[in-house]
């Protein structure tokens, strides 16, 4: 297991959302007071929309979106069994997330352009969608050197950690739950595509050393399910100004007198097929789910001379207010290897982002 290596009312709509939009969401919140995941991020059916998997944020359907699953602020999270976080996508916020890997107070927070990232999530038929929009001054995918990308963890980028079939307890354990996985969703400069236009940047998505051995690596089962779809699995872009891209980051749209420039990283992961593919991986059930967010800045050395740096020159920070790494009796209420400090993925069936007119 990779451990020290690797190691605001925001959303539109929120009472609406809340009072009863999605059914299996509301029975969710009836609940979380009591008991429940550390958050829920409901996915929601595509509809008519058809997403093209190049950076383009302009075939999202963003003014479809209601509500982010927002933390409390940090720690009260932390300190409880469950969390009424509650959306259909998630936004960055320095103040409700558990910083870990030695980044401090200050990391994400230099200036208006240094870090702020919107995440959203759609599904279709055959593969779960996510877009993530990142106001960031320095995006790098230059610090994995690496062939195959398996040190994303070293480049801008997010990180998705994701029970798939989602039965797991305790501790991140692939052998006796081999369909946890830790997916490093990076830019990396060594994949750009040949030809490629200046605005288009590398990227890369590969289960990282965590999941079982049958899905890790270049080699593993999930890369061979990426091959397999016949075109591009994840692009990135980057933009001089989001908001001309139509980003819908609520830093953006609540200032507007404000240029924020950055990147957008656009994947999709097919679901499973038969009995060759990814174990588990089909939306007819919830998932465990859990994030951290990485924000490569300008220090190359190592203690950093960034303030709020943390290990690998890198800041890092998870959704649900986790923040260590070791899994063990004196860090489960906070480490983020144990699955109990994870929220889940809801898949609705109902309410969809682009419905027909």
């Amino acid at each position: 297991m990779r451990q020290t290596r690797s190691i605001a009312a925001r959303g539109r709509g929120r009472g609406g959302w809340m009072a009863g939009a999605l059914a299996a969401a509301t029975v969710l919140v009836a609940g979380a007071a009591v008991a429940g995941p550390r958050g829920t991020v409901v996915v929601r059916p595509l509809g008519d929309t058809k997403i093209t998997v190049d950076g383009d944020i302009k075939d999202w359907p963003l003014d479809s979106f209601k509500a982010a699953a927002e933390q409390p602020l940090f720690p009260e999270a932390q300190n409880k069994d469950s969390s009424t976080a509650l959306g259909d996508h998630v936004v960055f916020d320095a103040k409700r997330v558990g910083f870990f890997n030695d980044s401090a107070p200050g990391a994400f927070t230099a200036n208006a352009n240094d870090y702020g990232v919107s995440l959203y999530f759609a599904y279709d038929s055959q593969f779960l969608y996510l877009l993530g929009v990142f106001i960031d001054d320095a995006a790098r995918g230059d610090k994995d050197e690496t062939d195959e990308g398996t040190e994303g963890f070293r480049n801008d980028g997010v990180e998705l950690l994701m029970d798939l079939k989602g039965d797991a307890t305790g501790c991140f354990d692939a052998s006796a739950f081999p369909s946890l996985v830790q997916v490093a969703v990076s830019l990396n400069d060594n994949f750009k595509p040949s030809g490629a236009t200046g605005d288009v940047l590398g990227a890369r998505q590969l289960v990282l050393s965590n999941g079982d051995p049958d899905l890790r690596g270049p080699d593993g089962i999930w890369q061979h399910a990426l091959d397999a779809v016949g075109g591009p699995t994840i692009a990135a872009r980057k933009y001089a100004d989001l908001r001309a891209a139509g980003a819908r980051n609520p830093e953006i749209t609540a200032n507007p007198n404000v240029a924020y420039k950055g990147y957008a990283i656009e994947m999709r992961v097919p679901f499973k097929k038969d009995d060759n593919g990814i174990p588990n991986f089909t939306p007819d059930h919830d998932m465990g789910f859990e994030m951290f967010f990485r924000d490569v800045d300008n220090g190359d050395t190592n203690p950093s001379s960034d303030p709020g740096m943390g290990a690998l020159d890198e800041s890092w920070a998870l959704w649900a207010q986790s923040s260590t790494v070791p899994c063990d009796d004196s860090s489960l209420k906070t480490s983020l290897y144990n699955t109990g400090n994870w929220g889940k993925l809801v898949f609705d069936k109902t309410d969809v982002l682009a419905p027909k007119p």
